[in-house]
């Protein structure tokens, strides 16, 4: 005899079994051979951008845009002011150097780049750069968006993660970019 089952209950069962699993301390559990970790960072910077005019576009109303495109780099150092694992010391200096691309219509800014993080040992971490707030340059401006890690060198090799961050740019031509990464890494992993 065959054993019918309606789409309700079978809905209901699964629904329990994820909400049970949602309870469950800790939340998600990993593997034991991923490390993972939390740390927290400060990264001034002093950047070096061109920008290049687009033509102005004619709106509905009567307003104006005008596309901008903005590209260079910035170059600094960052400092770990907290952190959970080992592989990221408390106090531990980085060097930081970025390629960014901006893309400004009116107020709105979409930023995209690349970065990479250069330790004492002179391994390196990576990550892009995607920020689709605020604004690009100008003093007291700034915006939030995120790094996503990708991977990088020697004890960094395998690093994944997502840090949300928020830039604020000074009168002095730099900029402050506090950010909270958390990451996950293959133990061992070279």
């Amino acid at each position: 005899m065959i054993a019918l089952v309606s789409p309700v209950s079978a809905y209901v069962r699964i629904t329990i079994k994820l909400v049970a699993l949602m309870l469950l301390p800790g939340g998600i559990a990993y593997p034991s051979d991923l490390e993972k970790g939390e740390f927290h960072f400060n990264l001034p910077s002093w950047h070096s951008f061109i920008r290049l005019d687009g033509p102005i576009k004619e709106l509905p109303g009567g307003t104006t845009h005008r596309l901008e495109v903005i590209g260079g780099y910035h170059r600094g150092g960052m400092n770990v002011t907290k952190s959970d694992h080992p592989l990221f010391p408390v106090s531990a200096p980085f060097a930081a150097e970025a390629v960014v691309f901006v893309q400004k219509i009116g107020t709105n800014v979409t930023l995209k780049g690349r970065i990479r993080y250069i330790d004492e040992d002179q391994d390196q971490w990576h990550g892009i750069i995607r920020r689709n707030d605020g604004t690009i340059k100008e003093e007291n401006s700034g915006g939030a968006g995120y790094l996503v890690l990708t991977g990088g060198t020697g004890k960094y090799i395998g690093i994944r993660g997502k840090c949300p961050y928020d830039v604020s740019y000074k009168k002095e031509g730099f900029m402050l970019v506090p950010t909270v990464c958390s990451w996950l890494k293959r133990r061992g992993e070279k």
